[in-house]
């Protein structure tokens, strides 16, 4: 019993250690992680079905196998770049708001919404892969992912486009739940 009464201490010292910006941060690394490696399994299994010795043939091909692989990529880059477009408004929605945890809670919900636009390039490409069997498509979730990577959740990029101070973030949450 004493053993349980010193490790729930030490566990609730430790866990009182956390202020609200590691929350925070946490739990925006939680979702854009998540949201980058749902589509990763089905691709690298769809992708690794096409490299096989003798892989099966395309689902559609021919003229309409033509008309859905333009018509997938077109999905795939028109969400690319309505994702970046997204991107340059959210500081502009997150400055209309006052006080640092409504700021935060803004620019997650914002920032959560231009990952699922880039999720949407991503599946398309996951379908064209697995309907066409075209390589391009690999390309085109390489470029996906490349695009995740330079929009991923850093502090400094929290603070740039938040517009709330380093110091001010990072002293944020002395009990304010």
């Amino acid at each position: 019993m004493i053993t349980f009464v010193s490790n729930f201490q030490t566990h609730h010292f430790m866990a009182s250690g956390y202020n609200n910006w590691e929350q925070f941060y946490q739990r925006f690394n939680l979702i854009f992680n998540g949201l980058v490696a749902v589509p990763l399994l089905p691709f690298g299994y769809i992708f690794l079905e096409t490299q096989k010795e003798t892989p099966d043939p395309a689902l559609i091909f021919g003229t309409s196998g033509k008309i859905l692989m333009v018509a997938l990529l077109v999905v795939v880059v028109i969400s690319i770049v309505f994702s970046q477009m997204y991107k340059r408004s959210i500081p502009e929605k997150v400055k209309v708001v006052s006080g640092i945890k409504q700021k935060l809670e803004t620019y997650l919900y914002e920032k959560t919404r231009q990952y699922l636009i880039l999720e949407a390039a991503s599946v398309s490409a996951i379908i064209g892969l697995y309907m066409t069997k075209d390589q391009l498509f690999s390309v085109a979730y390489v470029v996906v992912l490349f695009i995740y990577s330079l929009s991923r959740p850093t502090f400094d990029s929290v603070v740039r486009e938040t517009g709330i101070p380093e110091k001010d973030l990072i002293d944020w949450g002395g009990g304010e739940k």
